[in-house]
């Protein structure tokens, strides 16, 4: 999928006068979430906004957990311009938060709009290309669950039978703190060249060496233990365009 098709998605519309953009939504438009005594908007204010329909807030998904916990998922367009994807969750919607900004000049347009409403400048605003290809599990998998399915979008099956650890944590005294050490079992006996656990991946750099392995001799022994015969090291990689890439 493309991250633009996350706007063709059918949902609820959200009036701007139910208090529905929080200023983590747009932290370009200082005190947003401040009260009217404070500089942020007034009911009254968002009321005329919702009357003047120029910002429409689309909620993908809205689950409710125990207490205050939930994890929604928005869509952004002004002027009819698709601008930004939402995902918030947790306690009041504060243990988990995620932005793309898909049209920058749009983005920054509503925010000089909202900026004109409260007499504040705009900052420069980051801008996410909607014509990248992505993972489902990127924009529909937050807050421990997976929200694809419903709209259509399946995830890869994981294939099992692997184990990373990661070598910052000094697995192997003198290595590349980037790399990944990766075992797997007997049947992947040529391991793939590109890895990934959701939106990570990792691309194949050579098999662990026995001076490396002989450094901690328990990496052979865990391996043993669960019969991960294959122990090769990974590094962190860009998607690749044209490589099959194994989801574990």
């Amino acid at each position: 999928m493309q991250l633009k098709d996350v706007y063709k998605i059918p949902g609820k519309i959200v009036p701007l006068s139910e208090w529905v953009i929080s200023e983590s939504w747009i932290p370009e438009v200082p005190n947003w979430s401040a009260g009217p005594d404070c500089g942020g908007p007034s009911y009254e204010l968002l009321q005329a906004l919702t009357v003047e329909g120029l910002i429409q807030v689309k909620q993908l998904v809205n689950e409710l957990y125990e207490g205050d916990r939930y994890a929604a998922m928005y869509t952004v367009v002004f002027k009819d311009m698709p601008v930004a994807i939402i995902q918030e969750a947790g306690r009041g919607g504060r243990d988990h938060y995620s932005r793309w900004v898909t049209n920058a000049p749009g983005f920054w347009a509503m925010c000089q709009y909202l900026h004109f409403k409260l007499a504040f400048m705009v900052t420069k605003v980051e801008e996410d290309d909607p014509e990248q290809m992505i993972y489902p599990e990127e924009v529909f998998q937050f807050y421990g669950n997976y929200f694809g399915t419903e709209f259509g979008y399946e995830k890869e099956p994981i294939t099992k039978g692997f184990l990373t650890m990661k070598s910052e944590k000094g697995l192997i005294p003198g290595i590349n703190p980037e790399y990944v050490l990766v075992t797997a079992v007997k049947k992947f006996n040529v391991m793939p060249e590109y890895i990934r656990r959701g939106a990570y991946v990792l691309r194949k750099v050579g098999p662990v060496s026995e001076e490396e392995l002989a450094r901690n001799p328990r990496v052979r022994l865990v391996s043993e233990e669960d019969q991960h015969p294959n122990i090769y090291w990974y590094q962190p990689a860009s998607r690749p365009i044209d490589e099959p890439v194994l989801s574990i």
